[in-house]
């Protein structure tokens, strides 16, 4: 279609694709049964509650997205230039976001495998809602970074391949309710490394104390870990007690690197 589109409550039990070359796409209460599709050419994209069996695929090449309601899909995938605002938001398996804008929930994301988010060098990502589960994470891109993780969470692929490694291009700050770790962590590099440009903080929030597992458990057993680049201050925080941190494993490559403040958390 050309222009904008809006549909009101919407369901199918088979796939829908709504396409337009100009104008916004706005989704009322949306079921579909398989596969969901939009593609807004030049405009913004606003979902209301979306029900999907499969996949849920949002491109908007010089748009914004924003979930007002809640999502319940078994992969979410969203590729735009703006904004990208996720509501309520449960993915079955793998949630890829790709803009060049700030990332942010307003409600409670859970995600059962892989988390992958991209806003590029310049603009933050801001999933800091208290519900928040998330599993396996990469950022491949974001300035400064705030993750808020009721459970545990490890960087690099759930599939344990290599290459996925993180940047942040500012300060990263990550809140879990439990182990904080990283694919490779005690094997070699080449997995999984984070790179912080800005200072970052780890903080426990656990109902008992959590462990930080981004070091080899034996550095002289000749797998050194991964080389993980903080370039800032790295700091141990709780949240307080009975939460903090029990082992501390740490690999920090940075020529520059100062002794870890906080250790007492």
């Amino acid at each position: 279609a050309g222009g904008a589109v809006t549909l009101g409550t919407t369901s199918t039990g088979t796939a829908l694709s709504v396409v337009t070359t100009s104008g916004d796409v706005t989704l009322g209460t949306t079921t579909v049964g398989t596969n969901l599709s939009v593609n807004a050419t030049s405009g913004d994209v606003t979902l209301d509650t979306t029900s999907v069996g499969s996949t849920l695929s949002v491109t908007t090449p010089s748009g914004a997205v924003t979930t007002t309601g809640t999502t319940g899909v078994n992969y979410e995938n969203i590729a735009a230039t703006g904004a990208v605002t996720l509501g309520a938001t449960t993915v079955g398996t793998d949630l890829t976001i790709s803009t060049d804008a700030p990332i942010t929930n307003t409600t409670a994301i859970t995600d059962g495998r892989q988390t992958t988010l991209a806003a590029g060098a310049g603009d933050d990502i801001t999933l800091d809602n208290a519900g928040n589960k998330f599993n396996y994470m990469r950022v491949i891109s974001g300035d400064d970074v705030t993750l808020f993780d009721l459970t545990g969470i490890t960087f690099g692929s759930n599939s344990s391949a290599g290459g996925w490694t993180s940047h942040i291009s500012g300060d990263l700050s990550l809140t879990a309710g439990g182990d904080i770790s990283q694919i490779g962590q005690s094997y070699s590099d080449g997995y999984s490394a984070i790179e912080v440009d800005g200072a970052t903080i780890f903080t426990a929030n656990g109902s008992a104390p959590i462990n930080l597992y981004l070091g080899a458990s034996n550095p002289f057993s000749g797998y050194g870990g991964q080389s993980n680049n903080l370039a800032g201050t790295v700091t141990l925080a709780s949240t307080g007690a009975p939460s903090g941190f029990s082992h501390v494993e740490l690999r920090n490559t940075n020529a520059s690197a100062a002794v870890l403040t906080g250790l007492t958390s």
